[in-house]
């Protein structure tokens, strides 16, 4: 192939490997979401933005989650250094260089020890793709024509879920945005991967 006609071939190439797939349409929401809750074995990267009154920092995150643990590293605000959220049954722990880690019972409650706010990081894992937690009862569900959830109002939050992309079976959103209050987060994830529940680990 002459040099002239290599880049836009390659651009092309690039550009069919980077087109998303079609969303799967969704006509059983209720088993749609308990196949993919049973998926606990997921990770994403992005970016999440906290934004209170007279404050807003955004920090890059890598979520790991299995079924007996999970890691979040966090990374990225106002200098800070890597600083990691690990957890499973018993304990949360907060690790950050140069410090003792800090222990919680629950994320929930490492949450509020750290900011004085409630961050429920329990329901965030489902949130986070794009379903309702299993407890309290949502407030109220909205969807797209594909069925997939667009808002959510659940524990005193309010939800928008959208950039909705295809990742094997499963339609995981790419923005959400959640306010509560005087509270806003948004967290807009870059890449997904999620194993099958039968798949080793």
């Amino acid at each position: 192939m002459p040099f002239r006609l290599l880049l836009p071939a390659c651009l092309l190439l690039l550009l069919a490997a980077c087109a998303r797939q079609p969303l799967r349409e969704v006509e059983d929401f209720q088993r749609y979401r308990q196949e993919l809750a049973a998926i606990e074995d997921w990770q994403l990267s992005g970016k999440m933005n906290l934004r209170v009154p007279g404050e807003s920092d955004t920090v890059r995150i890598i979520w790991q989650n299995r079924p007996e643990d999970f890691a979040i590293r966090l990374s990225g605000a106002l200098g800070m250094g890597a600083t990691w959220i690990r957890g499973n049954s018993r304990e949360v722990r907060l690790e950050q260089s140069g410090g003792d880690p800090i222990i919680a019972p629950s994320a929930d409650e490492l949450a509020y020890s750290l900011l004085g706010r409630s961050i429920p990081i329990s329901e965030l894992r489902y949130w986070i793709r794009g379903l309702p937690a299993p407890q309290p009862r949502p407030a109220q569900l909205a969807f797209n024509a594909e069925g997939v959830l667009t808002q959510l109002e659940q524990s005193g939050w309010t939800l928008q879920f959208s950039d909705y992309r295809a990742v094997g079976d499963w339609n995981l959103p790419g923005r959400i945005v959640g306010s509560r209050d005087d509270m806003r987060i948004t967290l807009l994830i870059s890449d997904w991967s999620l194993a099958a529940p039968d798949e080793d680990h």
